[in-house]
C-alpha cells in the first residue's frame, strides 16, 4: 500500500502483488466515518479478473508542512485561468501554468485537458474549469512571487483490510479476504540492539469476519484499540513485544471481548519484524490465531521506535468464526 496527501485528503493506492491493483481514482472511494485519530480511511471497489475487489484503507498520512513566507502553492490550492505555481528543488523544476483554453501545461509541450501527474506533481480540472493542486514533490513552490518549502510527511502507517467477491460465488464461503499493513519509515534494525527499557504504543485495530451457522455464513467486518508493550531487553537480547486488542465494535455495535497478543520475541533481521500467537475469548467463543508486525519511525528523540504496525488472524475454536485484521499504534 502507499499513501500521499492530496486535495487536502488522504490518497490511497493498494496492490495485490499481480492479483489487483486498486486505487482512488478507479476504486470508487467513500470516506469511512468515525475513524479513529490520527487514521482517516477510505472504502474503494473494483471490478477486476474474476470477481469484485473491496478495500477498506486507513493511513495517518498528513498534509506536508509549510516552512517560509511569501504565496505559496500548497496541496488542495486551486489555480485560474493564468495562474501558475513554479517548483524547484532536487536538481529538477518547472512551471505550471492554467491557459486561456483551460488547459493546464507544464511547459509549452506536456498538457492536459483534464489532469495531469508528472515528477509527483499532480492536478485535476474542477467542474468549474478551475485547477485544483492535488499532490506536490518536497521543494521550494511558488505562486506569484512568493516562496515556501514544502516538507511531505514521510513517517507514516498505512493498512487495511481486503475482501475479494468471485464471479462464481454462490456463497460468502467463497469469499476472500486478508489485512495488510505498511509504513514509510522501516525502523533501522541496526539500532534495536542498543535499545534498553520499554515503551508502550496505543492505537487502532481493524479487520472483517465470517461467521459460519447451519443454513449459510455471513461476512462483517469489527474495529477495536490495540495496545502493545515493547521491552527491549538488555546487552544478552533484542528483547520482546506482546499486548492486546479490546473495545470490539463489530458491525456497529459494541461487543465485549479480548485478543491477547502473545508474546513475541524481537527479530534479528529485517527491520525488527516479530510475530507471536493471539487467544482471546467474548461471551460466546474461544479465539486462537497468529499475530506479528514491524517497528517503524527512526526519528524519535529517545532512540525508540516511534510506532508499530502489523496484522493478526485466527479462528474460534469450533471454527465458526474466522478474521484477520490490521493494526497501527504509537508511542505514548
Amino acid at each position: 500500500m502507499t499513501a500521499e496527501y492530496g486535495a487536502s485528503q488522504h490518497n490511497f493506492s493498494v496492490s495485490n502483488g499481480t492479483e489487483w491493483s486498486i486505487g482512488m481514482g478507479e476504486g470508487n472511494p467513500s470516506r469511512i466515518s468515525d475513524t479513529t485519530p490520527p487514521f482517516k480511511g477510505s472504502e474503494l471497489s473494483k471490478r477486476v479478473s474474476g470477481g469484485t475487489v473491496y478495500v477498506n484503507a486507513y493511513s495517518d498520512i498528513e498534509a506536508p508542512e509549510t516552512v517560509g513566507g511569501g504565496t505559496a502553492g500548497s496541496v488542495g490550492s486551486v489555480l485560474s485561468v493564468g495562474q501558475s505555481v513554479s517548483y524547484a528543488g532536487g536538481g529538477n523544476s518547472f512551471t505550471f501554468m492554467v491557459r486561456q483554453d483551460g488547459f493546464g501545461c507544464i511547459g509549452s509541450s506536456i498538457c492536459a485537458g483534464q489532469s495531469l501527474n508528472i515528477n509527483n506533481f499532480q492536478a485535476r480540472r474542477n467542474s468549474d474549469g478551475n485547477w485544483e493542486i492535488l499532490a506536490l514533490p518536497a521543494g521550494v513552490m511558488s505562486v506569484g512571487g512568493g516562496t515556501t518549502m514544502m516538507t511531505p510527511d514521510t513517517d507514516y502507517l498505512a493498512g487495511g483490510v481486503w475482501l475479494f467477491v468471485p464471479d462464481n460465488a454462490t456463497r460468502a464461503a467463497d469469499y476472500v479476504f486478508g489485512a495488510f499493513v505498511d509504513g514509510s519509515d522501516p525502523f533501522d534494525q541496526t539500532n534495536l540492539v542498543a535499545l534498553q527499557g520499554t515503551a508502550t504504543y496505543e492505537g487502532a485495530a481493524t479487520g472483517v469476519y465470517s461467521e459460519k451457522t447451519a443454513e449459510s455464513t455471513s461476512i462483517g467486518f469489527f474495529d477495536g484499540a490495540v495496545e502493545l508493550t515493547a521491552d527491549f531487553g538488555d546487552a544478552s537480547g533484542l528483547g520482546t513485544i506482546s499486548g492486546s486488542i479490546t473495545d470490539f465494535e463489530v458491525d456497529g455495535e459494541n461487543r465485549d471481548g479480548t485478543l491477547n497478543l502473545g508474546t513475541a520475541t524481537l527479530g534479528s533481521q529485517n527491520n525488527g519484524f516479530f510475530e507471536g500467537a493471539v487467544t482471546g475469548s467474548d461471551n460466546e467463543y474461544s479465539y486462537v490465531g497468529n499475530w506479528g508486525g514491524q517497528f517503524f519511525g527512526n526519528g524519535e528523540s529517545d532512540g525508540r521506535p516511534g510506532s508499530v504496525g502489523g496484522t493478526f488472524g485466527g479462528s474460534s475454536t469450533d471454527d465458526v468464526i474466522n478474521f484477520v485484521g490490521a493494526f497501527g499504534a504509537y508511542k505514548q
